[in-house]
């Protein structure tokens, strides 16, 4: 089994891990401003438009302050951040329990990003899914074939 994939994929997990940190650094500021202009600002942050469904349901039942939003999902994106940063140092130093949480949460992504490209194409979405799809499908077949290992 080649090692440098997965250190490949760790770097990757990284990368994300710091894009959420600094997601949750912006939104963090936004929420201690003084005067935040509208609330419908908010879904263009996660590049989405009010069309899409999903979002326009979760925000209508969001029943915040635009301060409070903003501090939520700072609080989101600091999650985010830390469960990609263990999912790194977990395939960077080769331990399957990271295998399992980085499929698991591949997964996640999976259906909310099929579901977003059929409310509305976006040839970004459709890269990230295929990026997660490959990723998830390199580590539960490199999971089945050291299970085999084991097990001969």
């Amino acid at each position: 089994m080649n090692i440098n994939s997965l250190k490949l994929i760790a770097i990757f997990k990284l990368a994300r891990s710091f894009m959420a940190c600094g997601f949750g650094c912006v939104f963090l500021y936004l929420s201690f401003q003084i005067s935040i202009p509208d609330t419908s600002l908010f879904p263009k942050f996660f590049g989405a438009g009010t069309d899409v469904m999903l979002v326009r349901q979760g925000l209508g039942f969001i029943h915040l302050e635009p301060k409070e939003l903003f501090f939520q999902s700072s609080l989101v994106f600091f999650i985010l951040c830390a469960m990609r940063l263990i999912e790194a140092i977990g395939l960077w130093f080769d331990q399957n329990w990271a295998s399992y949480l980085t499929i698991a949460s591949a997964l996640i992504y999976v259906i909310l990003a099929t579901y977003l490209l059929n409310q509305k194409f976006s040839w970004v979405t459709l890269i990230a899914l295929m990026i997660a799809l490959l990723i998830s499908a390199y580590l539960v077949i490199r999971l089945i074939k050291k299970n085999l290992e084991l097990n001969e």
